[in-house]
């Protein structure tokens, strides 16, 4: 019995081993299985001991995040390092070294890549920051406060779970839109209770004002140049998102229309279900010189040279509308869906742009708009909508410095 046994742990090594791949496997130091009616403890040797020891070396803040939101994270992590470069700071993402932003300067903080979720919880750190929504809250470092930026400016319904949220010690809230839905939303899910609701402004909008300028470039020989940007597809939006029903047509009929057409679909589309649809789009319209896909990784080379972008219900909308204060076309055909649902992209979105229901309104919306001016506009509906405008990062390092010390702030919420 003693010789199987140990022929069983040696088979169930191999596997985990093979399972998990040499290079990442330092996650696990020991495992129990059950093995006829009873547990037993398998240790595992480490791989990469020395990153191991890396991984556990205590950090006052860890920034986790990934390609799509580095620019949520950037401006707050640039504005850390100028302020305190005696705090120990660590960068971690489950992307690999390679494919990280172009623009991407750590210089001096720990970077950790290619970390799965579950390693998440073997760092030892202070604050966890992080725009990853669905982060659950066993994965996060054991003695972290979770604090997350939003990486949305649309409200919370119809863009995210509403379980997302449950394991944050802190939220760092775009505008007084988040605030009302967080409270509407706590108000039926206790899980909610207890936390944090800070007034911070949105740090991506902040670093694309720094950035980039607010006037296009025209080409003459392009008539107008359209960015169609639909949301990524899941179940709580599959009824509101437009790729996988109408994304063909849609862009067909701005081609159709004279319009230069940039699409660019979320970056989590191109490894999901969606991939189909982008593919047959791609086929369809590849031998016209007037298409274009964008798969950057950073938007701000398809925005600054668009004159109008046209979405679903995706926040993007309102990134490029007040980024770039160009207007933004949400195509909506489906009233009934959006009913129930509350938030600056059902409520108020026509103030950047219009709501179409239909094919043949986008199409006229899309020739208005492309020549219309809508600066004054979109710049008063941003002031009133987003807190800090071009001053988030500052405020939001105060506010870590407070979370570090113990403090509160008086215009901080608790639900």
């Amino acid at each position: 019995m003693h010789s199987d046994l140990q022929t069983s742990i040696r088979s169930i090594r191999q596997v985990i081993k093979s399972c998990v791949g040499p290079e990442k496997w330092l996650s696990i130091r020991y495992t129990y299985v059950r093995i006829c009616s009873t547990y037993v403890r398998i240790c595992l040797q480490l791989s990469n001991p020395a990153r191991y020891k890396s991984i556990k070396q205590p950090v006052d803040i860890i920034f986790f995040s990934d390609n799509r939101s580095w620019y949520t994270v950037k401006p707050v992590l640039i504005e850390l390092l100028c302020r305190h470069r005696a705090l120990r700071l660590a960068f971690v993402t489950c992307a690999s070294k390679e494919d990280l932003p172009g623009d991407i300067d750590l210089s001096g903080i720990a970077l950790f890549t290619d970390i799965t979720m579950p390693m998440l919880k073997l760092f030892d750190a202070r604050i966890f920051y992080s725009p990853f929504a669905e982060l659950a809250p066993a994965w996060k470092p054991p003695n972290a406060r979770l604090v997350h930026s939003l990486a949305s400016l649309a409200s919370l319904d119809g863009t995210f779970v509403n379980h997302y949220f449950d394991g944050c010690d802190y939220i760092l809230c775009g505008g007084p839109h988040h605030l009302d839905s967080f409270r509407e939303w706590a108000s039926r899910r206790p899980a909610l209770s207890g936390k944090w609701l800070i007034p911070a402004g949105y740090p991506k909008l902040d670093f694309t004002l720094a950035s980039h300028s607010a006037k296009r470039c025209a080409e003459p020989s392009v008539r107008s140049t359209v960015v169609y940007a639909p949301t990524h597809v899941y179940d709580v939006n599959a009824s509101l998102a437009s790729l996988r029903r109408y994304g063909e047509a849609i862009v067909s009929a701005l081609l159709a229309a004279g319009h230069r057409v940039i699409f660019r679909p979320h970056p989590t589309s191109f490894v999901s279900d969606d991939r189909t649809v982008i593919d047959r789009i791609c086929q369809l319209h590849e031998q016209n010189p007037s298409f274009y896909l964008d798969k950057n990784k950073a938007y701000a080379e398809s925005y600054s040279s668009a004159d109008l972008v046209v979405t679903d219900l995706s926040g993007t909308g309102f990134t490029f509308s007040f980024g770039f204060c160009r207007p933004c076309i949400f195509f909506a055909p489906n009233v009934d869906a959006e009913r129930r649902l509350s938030g600056i992209q059902f409520e108020t979105r026509h103030r950047i742009g219009a709501v179409v229901r239909d094919i043949d309104e986008m199409i006229e919306k899309a020739s208005e708009f492309c020549t219309r001016d809508m600066t004054d506009e979109i710049v008063q509906f941003r002031d009133e909508t987003v807190f800090r405008v071009g001053k988030s990062s500052g405020y939001i390092v105060d506010c870590l410095e407070d979370i570090l010390s113990g403090c509160e702030r008086p215009e901080w919420i608790r639900l």
